[in-house]
């Protein structure tokens, strides 16, 4: 055997006793760390003070907003497509900036004959309801707005509209939080 393939054979071993060591190392710990029975006892912990436990997965964070934005966007087109069928002018991502305050409307729609401005929010997920709600009403005055420069006109009135994606998790949450979003009108099914 050369003096390379027998350093390199050398090597290799020492470098799998290192890997071994390291195994067996964070094997050992374990137990110590995350307890006898691992992470079960934060389940009980969690209930015991009447806390919410959220875990986030993470992972290649451009895929994931891809993912997201995907389903957003699927939702975006599905109602975007039935207000078109239903007479409205729909705006996708009609974006403003008034007073220094920059914002996008997820769709924003005017009804000619009844001079109606419909400003969409879409959400596939109710995180912050507080700032969900604060932002959509801001957007609807911005909207108004946003018709006149739009060349629409006036509008005789402006309405919110809040479309969730069906998530049993959105559900809960506008459920838990019904007072906050008695405004809208709240029907089973998805896009």
């Amino acid at each position: 055997m050369s003096e390379y393939w027998y350093s390199r054979w050398l090597f290799e071993r020492a470098l799998a006793a290192i890997y071994v060591v390291a195994f067996l190392a964070a094997a050992k710990q374990f137990v110590p760390l995350l307890g006898e029975h691992g992470l079960e006892p934060v389940g009980r912990w969690v209930q015991a003070v009447q806390a919410d436990l959220e875990l986030t997965a993470r992972w290649r964070g451009g895929e994931l907003d891809r993912l997201l934005d995907e389903q957003h966007s699927r939702l975006q087109a599905a109602w975007k497509g039935r207000l078109d069928r239903w007479g409205w002018h729909v705006v996708a991502e009609a974006s403003f900036n008034y007073y220094g305050d920059p914002g996008r409307i997820d769709l924003l729609g005017w009804h000619r004959t009844e001079r109606i401005l419909l400003v969409v929010e879409i959400k596939t997920e109710i995180v912050d309801a507080q700032g969900l709600l604060g932002a959509l009403d801001v957007k609807t005055r911005m909207g108004q707005m946003l018709a006149r420069d739009q060349g629409w006109g006036k509008p005789a009135s402006a309405t919110a509209g809040l479309i969730v994606m069906d998530r049993s998790t959105n559900r809960s949450r506008i459920e838990r939080l019904a007072p906050l979003f008695s405004r809208f009108h709240v029907r089973d099914g998805s896009a």
